[in-house]
């Protein structure tokens, strides 16, 4: 598998969607291009991974709005768009 680096250095990333439980708004899962990475697939990678890209640390624990639209603005500079929702019924 390709690691995070190599990925961020052939400009590979496209889309990173963030999906929280709808019923509290709790870190569910990221895809990356639409498929699940091995390097985003829990809690802890995916703010690692996410914090790498940013330059800065992110909390993904829960769904934060402003910290999202935020990273969002940045990542879109970088030719890469951030989507996130709470519409992950894990029932």
């Amino acid at each position: 598998m390709i690691n995070l680096k190599d990925i961020l250095t052939e400009g590979k990333i496209k889309t990173i969607n963030i999906w929280f439980e709808d019923s509290r708004s709790r870190f569910y899962k990221v895809l990356i291009n639409g498929k699940r990475h091995r390097d985003w697939d829990s809690l802890r990678k995916a703010e690692d991974s996410l914090g790498e890209m940013l330059g800065w640390r992110t909390n993904l624990r829960n769904m934060d709005d402003d910290k999202l639209e935020k990273a969002a603005k940045q990542l879109k500079k970088q030719g890469i768009k951030l989507t996130w929702d709470d519409a992950m019924d894990v029932s």
